[in-house]
């Protein structure tokens, strides 16, 4: 069974990846979902034939939500968050952007365009 830090020490190989939308290329160009997906597929927490549906650069957030929703498990308490777990962030009416929590020092965020 993967760990959450082996799946934290896998995302962590995308740093320094400039962003491109729905991106999926190390290195090359990624976004914030891609990094949680390609992570999480590369330990074996999602199987490989899970295709991510197609989204605008500004995504609803409704059909997000509901892939999370498929292999994940909501928490609702902020206080339980942990290191490993995705949260998703809502800017206007619905959820766009997801990120894997490292820390609560540290989490992989896009800043001028790559990840940091």
């Amino acid at each position: 069974m993967t760990t959450p830090q082996e799946y934290i020490d896998e995302s962590r190989k995308w740093v320094g990846t400039p962003f491109k939308h729905r991106g999926r290329i190390c290195g090359g160009g990624v976004d914030c979902i891609g990094v949680v997906y390609e992570a999480a597929r590369a330990v074996s927490l999602l199987p490989s034939n899970i295709v991510p549906v197609d989204y605008s650069r500004d995504p609803d957030g409704v059909e997000l939500t509901a892939g999370l929703k498929k292999h994940l498990v909501q928490i609702r308490d902020k206080r339980k968050i942990k290191p490993g777990d995705v949260l998703l962030f809502r800017f206007l009416r619905y959820p766009q952007h997801g990120r894997l929590y490292r820390s609560e020092r540290y989490s992989l965020v896009f800043q001028d365009g790559e990840m940091c």
